[in-house]
């Protein structure tokens, strides 16, 4: 004797296979479609920041941080600080970043309205990280809304 099974079970097997298929291929394109999210960074102040995906200008708090930038991306640098000296030996103006002009002494006023100049997606400050400094980060990232990233 021959075992049949049932002609109605087969499709039905078939049409959930095809409807799990669809469905893994909607969820692989929504989240392909998707932009990339934010990261989380802990700073050497144990401060946690949430970080764009797409960091393109870089504002150095300080000159520490301007030469940690230009070494490892100048491309991404937002502004530079020059001493008086090294003024006729700089590149054109079209080839050089713009100049910051809110050191030495920064405010808090200042640093932020240097990074909304600029328009940075990071303010990085490179050097010992204090109480002090970390507040003042955080004044700064308060007004800007840009992450005030401390290094040390």
């Amino acid at each position: 004797m021959l075992l049949r099974l049932p002609a109605a079970r087969i499709p039905v097997l078939s049409l959930a296979a095809a409807l799990a298929v669809i469905v893994l291929v909607i969820v692989a394109l929504v989240g392909a479609a998707a932009p990339a999210v934010a990261a989380v960074f802990t700073d050497a102040a144990g401060r946690r920041l949430m970080l764009p995906d797409n960091i393109k200008r870089v504002l150095p708090a300080e000159r520490n941080a301007e030469v940690l930038v230009y070494v490892l991306a100048s491309d991404k640098l937002a502004g530079l600080e020059r001493p008086r000296a090294e003024r006729s030996r700089t590149p054109a103006v079209s080839m050089r970043p713009p100049v910051l002009r809110f050191r030495p002494g920064a405010t808090v006023s200042g640093v932020a309205a240097a990074a909304r100049d600029a328009r940075a997606d990071l303010i990085l400050d490179a050097g010992p990280v204090t109480p002090e400094r970390a507040a003042f980060a955080n004044a700064v990232q308060q007004q800007t809304g840009i992450p005030y990233v401390l290094v040390d």
